[in-house]
């Protein structure tokens, strides 16, 4: 049917125009849709922003406890039997300390994690703080360095070589079983990164007792008992072997950091791609077809958005190279959960696929 304008008495098609009110609403729906969308992405950011200040607040407060205890421990001892009660409590404490820290900075990282990806380019923030108490971490433990190597250096003093090795190969013993039972790297960056602290502090504390294990080594053995060489020699064994542990959980954590860099950009590269193509799509398919030109203009850009697809097959496959390499270098149960992501990025991927008609 027909009728006229009424402004300019021309005849015009009333079902194009029905057509075109019901394109305008569906777009402005479309709109609307979209608008409450984000209005709950925003919501779901404040609230994981509020989160991670509440997290950053509680280990801000729990390091200058740390740090206000370690300050306020007595001087090393003129007592042998004291000395070695206060390197006890010390190791105790260094225990104490890296353990928490870990798992602070693990539910922190996080945190931080998961908003970078709403956040992307805006996150410096977040690394400012990150970066901030990681440095007031750092100062802690290397503050604890300090402590023991005063601790040591005070039994070194008192020149009583054997209560020194009982002390120490103890701590190497301990410290060997830790080095051989660490678990392989986890399956995301930021429990990886967790990882790399840790074996930071390890480290550090390993390395704290070198000015000992070096008096020892220089120790002349003539002045010992035979059951005191042997005591040296498996302490400096059990010395070496740390060290070497301790400098291949190094490698293993560096290529672990290097692959999972790899892997999260190329997958968070190719999600950002499959949402803009999803869009492009759906914003093409809602032209009204009210002339060939329109119907032209329209496969056209259908067809440079599946050459566009097309493009993107081998960052697919490179995600899944990466992902089934680095299932080989971490737990099983780590593994599966790298493989539930890999499985929701093949999901979306196959869903643009299908959106974009190459299935």
């Amino acid at each position: 049917s027909s009728g006229i304008n009424a402004e300019y008495g021309q005849p015009c098609d009333v079902k194009r125009l029905e057509s075109k009110i019901t394109d305008l609403k569906n777009k402005c729906q479309e709109k609307e849709k979209k608008k409450n969308d984000k209005l709950v992405e925003l919501e779901k950011t404040k609230e994981a922003l509020l989160a991670f200040d509440e997290g950053a607040r509680e280990l801000a407060d729990w390091l200058e406890e740390m740090i206000g205890t370690l300050r306020g421990q007595d001087p090393p001892s003129p007592s042998t039997d004291e000395l070695k009660e206060q390197l006890q409590q010390h190791n105790q404490f260094t225990d104490d300390i890296q353990e928490e820290g870990e798992e602070q900075f693990k539910q922190l990282l996080k945190r931080a994690h998961s908003l970078k990806a709403d956040m992307l380019n805006n996150d410096k923030l977040l690394n400012d703080k990150v970066a901030e108490l990681q440095r007031k971490y750092d100062t802690l433990l290397a503050d604890t360095v300090e402590r023991q190597e005063a601790l040591e250096s005070a039994m070194l003093d008192a020149q009583n070589v054997k209560d020194t090795m009982d002390y120490i190969l103890p701590w190497l013993v301990e410290a060997e079983t830790d080095w051989l039972n660490m678990g392989k790297p986890a399956a995301d960056s930021a429990s990886v990164s967790v990882q790399s602290d840790k074996h930071k502090a390890d480290n550090q504390q390993l390395l704290s007792h070198a000015h000992l294990i070096d008096s020892l080594r220089t120790q002349p053995t003539d002045s010992l008992a035979e059951d005191e060489v042997e005591l040296l020699e498996e302490i400096l064994a059990r010395w070496d072997r740390c060290c070497e542990l301790s400098e291949e959980r190094k490698e293993v954590l560096e290529v672990a950091t290097d692959h999972l860099y790899q892997l999260d950009k190329a997958a968070a590269e190719l999600s950002n791609f499959i949402n803009h193509m999803e869009t492009d799509i759906m914003d093409n398919n809602a032209v009204p077809l009210n002339d060939m030109s329109v119907v032209e203009a329209m496969i056209g850009k259908h067809k440079a958005i599946q050459d566009a697809i097309l493009t993107k097959s081998s960052d697919i496959d490179l995600i899944n190279s990466l992902g089934e390499n680095y299932k080989l270098m971490t737990d099983p149960g780590q593994a599966e959960l790298l493989e539930e992501k890999l499985g929701a990025l093949n999901k979306k991927w196959e869903w643009l696929l299908e959106l974009g008609g190459l299935l």
